[in-house]
């Protein structure tokens, strides 16, 4: 992610008053070549890659090795293998547990939905910024009743369902929808938050269930501000 810090500072010892740029040795084989300044004391401040700039990769942390090169193409070796730069890439996490569960002390961006660098804001967004994610995370959690995970709709009757949920301050406009493991919606439901739980409104659930089919597995999603509240437990 692009961050604040533009430059990579180097403190280095009796290096020739000659230009430089900075060399990214990325794995594969993949260089980037920077400009850098040679200020006083012997220390040279490189430039940072963007985003943009650095090789696509698909985990949340690339590593390089730095070196110095000289106008004449010699190059400095100023990290080895065991100290390399890590970039980190947090947009590879989808869920607001991944995020902060990352090693790079990613934000969760709510409202985008999306995991962002801890260098950066999230854009018209409130960010989620912890270490625990069972304290900061929106996710709905199993019912109170502990010889169960799963809550439980019977075929044929009208009932609501009381949802138990953490962390929801700041959302509204809820909505209870239940769908088939394709993700084709069966029932949805209007929702308020009291606080602990989203309680769902009652509606008849005509559920057709064969002979040998006494019970249909589904998924219970709860949007917010027409956001999916994580289900870690996949409980209906």
């Amino acid at each position: 992610d692009d961050s604040s810090l533009q430059f990579l500072t180097l403190n280095l010892f009796s290096i020739p008053n000659v230009s430089y740029s900075c060399v990214y040795n990325f794995e594969n084989s993949i260089s980037l070549t920077l400009p850098a300044e040679l200020l006083l004391n012997d220390t040279v401040m490189c430039n940072l890659p963007s985003s943009s700039q650095l090789p696509t990769f698909d985990t949340d942390t690339i590593y390089a090795s730095v070196s110095l090169r000289t106008q004449e193409g010699v190059d400095i070796i100023v990290t080895n293998s065991e100290q390399q730069i890590a970039f980190t890439n947090c947009s590879v996490q989808t869920s607001c547990f991944g995020c902060l569960q990352s090693e790079q002390n990613c934000i969760w961006c709510p409202l985008s939905e999306t995991c962002s660098s801890p260098m950066e804001d999230c854009l018209n967004d409130f960010s989620i910024i912890s270490t625990s994610p069972n304290m900061s995370c929106p996710f709905i959690s199993p019912p109170d009743r502990s010889d169960t995970n799963d809550y439980l709709i019977h075929s044929h009757t009208t009932q609501g369902l009381s949802v138990r949920a953490n962390n929801l301050n700041g959302f509204d406009n809820f909505n209870c929808i239940i769908e088939d493991k394709n993700g084709y919606q069966l029932f949805r439901m209007t929702g308020t938050w009291n606080g602990s739980h989203v309680n769902c409104e009652d509606i008849f659930f005509n559920v057709s269930l064969n002979a040998t089919n006494t019970i249909l597995e589904a998924v219970l999603v709860i949007q917010g501000n027409n956001l999916t509240i994580e289900n870690p437990d996949n409980a209906l």
